[in-house]
């Protein structure tokens, strides 16, 4: 059973808020009425709507901050609100059935504040401005070109078939990645587990022969040694390596500079320009395709470049364009 927060007057004119529990939101208004109240606003109730203000909700500058809600299903509820818009149900009445009908807890609860904020008047473009962890600067900014131009049906449907072209792309780049990855963890644990757990079992045999090994088999023999005997302090050294590496990677400086490094790399260099190079394209074309200026189109498409170095030379070839040169030129 789901949870409803609401906002009600009483007989005597008093405003009262609290929790009810029911099946749907139309039962729980139902037992709003039942006990002699006037259902003023009625939400449904997740752990990040707890902490708000029912009345900040209800306003058409409210938001919630939810994050964490798949790509998949936003392309699901994107197709499915243009659908609707489409086939001539407002907006309003759109995203009341979504909530309604839809299964993901996180999203039910973005979709119920939508719903006020849209209701009360509020654009739908400036509601997902407010919520920039679940949409994107190029989903906000395409909603509120469709809402401008009057094509929001044709808008939502071209969002779903980009937020699927992604989806479908990074399959195939994790797909691709996945094989080489097992093999290079499976190869370093076999060569891990031997040096550390079964050479030194075999030393003995080695120390029978009374003989001098050769300086290779010595060399592995040190490194067993060392490894069976520090390997715990081994493995927290690496973890903390990992650990910093990691924080100075996303630091500012530490991204540029790995980034610029990636980029001189034979293999990975023609990878990295390949799937930004397509994310950049399919944004833009998106953009410019729901009527958005080329050099603004070019700015909303930047966050879905992924490399750093990449991203400021597009923002130079943006400003170009902006300054009036064509979009060939500034690429060049």
């Amino acid at each position: 059973m789901l949870q409803y927060q609401y906002k009600a007057k009483t007989s005597q004119q008093k405003i009262v808020s609290g929790v009810v529990e029911a099946d749907t939101r139309d039962k729980a208004i139902a037992q709003l009425l039942d006990l002699g109240y006037t259902p003023l606003e009625v939400v449904f109730y997740t752990p990040v709507a707890a902490k708000m203000d029912l009345e900040e909700n209800a306003r058409p500058g409210g938001s919630v901050k939810i994050t964490g809600i798949p790509l998949s299903v936003l392309s699901v509820f994107t197709r499915q609100l243009g659908y609707l818009v489409d086939a001539g149900v407002t907006i309003v009445r759109a995203i009341d059935l979504l909530a309604h009908q839809t299964k993901h807890l996180r999203l039910k609860g973005l979709l119920e504040a939508m719903y006020i904020h849209v209701r009360g008047g509020g654009r739908l473009s400036v509601f997902l401005s407010q919520n920039s962890g679940v949409f994107s600067s190029i989903y906000v900014h395409m909603i509120k070109y469709g809402e401008e131009s009057g094509k929001l049906p044709e808008t939502l449907s071209h969002l779903a078939d980009l937020i699927e072209a992604n989806l479908e792309l990074k399959k195939k780049v994790k797909a691709g990645l996945m094989y080489p990855f097992m093999i290079l963890v499976v190869g370093a644990g076999t060569i891990f587990i031997l040096l550390t757990f079964v050479l030194p079992k075999l030393a003995g045999i080695f120390d029978d022969f009374n003989a001098a090994l050769p300086l290779p088999t010595r060399i592995v023999m040190g490194v067993s040694h060392v490894l069976s005997d520090y390997w715990w302090l081994i493995m927290l050294a690496i973890a903390g390596a990992v650990y910093y590496a990691r924080r100075w990677y996303f630091s500012p400086h530490g991204r540029v500079f790995m980034d610029a490094k990636l980029l001189h790399l034979p293999l990975i260099k023609t990878f990295i320009y390949e799937v930004d190079a397509a994310h950049f394209s399919r944004g833009l074309g998106t953009l410019v395709a729901n009527g958005v200026p080329v050099f603004i189109a070019m700015e909303y498409a930047l966050p879905l470049v992924q490399n750093s170095v990449l991203k400021a030379e597009l923002r130079k070839a943006s400003a170009k364009v902006r300054a009036g040169s064509s979009l060939s030129n500034a690429l060049k």
